[in-house]
C-alpha cells in the first residue's frame, strides 16, 4: 500500500478541519441548518479533491515508472 501525498494529506486535514469547524459553529453554537449543510458539504469536497489529487499522482508515478522501463529495455536492445 503506498504512502498518500503530502498534499494529499493537507488536504484532507484541512477538509475535516473544515467541516468539524463549520458543524460545531454552525450546528451547535447558532443552529443554522443551512450554512451546516453547505459548509460541511464544502469541506467533504475538500477531502474528495484531495483524494482525486492523490489517485491521479499515483497514476502518474506509475505511468513515469512503466516509461522508464520500456525506456531502458529499448535502450538494452539497441546495444
Amino acid at each position: 500500500m503506498n504512502k498518500p501525498n503530502n498534499w494529499s494529506i493537507l488536504g484532507f486535514i484541512a477538509g475535516a478541519v473544515f467541516a468539524l469547524g463549520s458543524f460545531v459553529r454552525y450546528y451547535i453554537f447558532i443552529h443554522d441548518l443551512d450554512k451546516v449543510m453547505a459548509y460541511v458539504a464544502i469541506g467533504i469536497l475538500i477531502c474528495a479533491v484531495s483524494w482525486l489529487y492523490d489517485q491521479t499522482k499515483k497514476h502518474q508515478n506509475e505511468l513515469d515508472a512503466m516509461g522508464d522501463y520500456l525506456q531502458d529495455k529499448k535502450a538494452e536492445e539497441g546495444e
